[in-house]
Parts: C-alpha cells; structure tokens; sequence
C-alpha cells in the first residue's frame, strides 16, 4: 500500500510523508490493493466486509488526526506533545523524548 501511495511524491520531512500518507490510506484502503510483487492478487482481501474495512479506515483516521496534531504541535515548538502524539501512532517503535 504505502509503495502505491507514494508512488512519485516527493516527502520533503518526515511527518508531512507520514500524515500524508495516513491521510490517502484512508480512502486506499477501501479498494483493491494488488500484490506489489505481482504474485497475487488483492493484499487487502482479508478486509472482506465492511466492518472489518470501517475499522482499517478508522485506524487511518485516527493516525492522520494524530499526525496533523503532532505537525501542529512541532510547528508551535512544543517537542514533548508532538513526540507524544508520535508515539500513540507508533508506540514503543517511536523513540521517547530526551
């Protein structure tokens, strides 16, 4: 998914590439996905009713909202809240502040 969403978009930083990318995988996400590699066929069939793609939807919401956040946060110089809003999209993957 993501190397069709950024297929010949130019991420001039890191959370503007992440929110935009949360925010396209919204909708993404709801349609076929096709195997990158080729292989096979729809990589997103496992999302086969609508509560399951709902739910994916809403988990691309919820991480778009807190990415925009976390820019907002950033732009205003408050390093700790946009590092906190990083780490609910990413937890423990996201590294702590200081």
């Amino acid at each position: 998914m993501a190397l069709h969403i950024l297929d010949n978009v130019k991420i001039s930083d890191y959370p503007s590439g992440m929110r935009f990318f949360f925010e396209k995988g919204k909708s993404y996400v709801r349609s076929n996905n096709p195997d990158p590699a080729g292989y096979g066929g729809d990589v997103g069939a496992y999302l086969n009713n609508p509560d399951k793609i709902d739910n994916a939807a809403s988990r691309f919401e919820t991480a778009y909202n807190r990415a925009a956040k976390a820019e907002e946060y950033d732009r205003n110089y408050n390093v700790i809240k946009a590092v906190e809003m990083w780490k609910l999209i990413f937890g423990d993957y996201f590294p702590s502040h200081g």
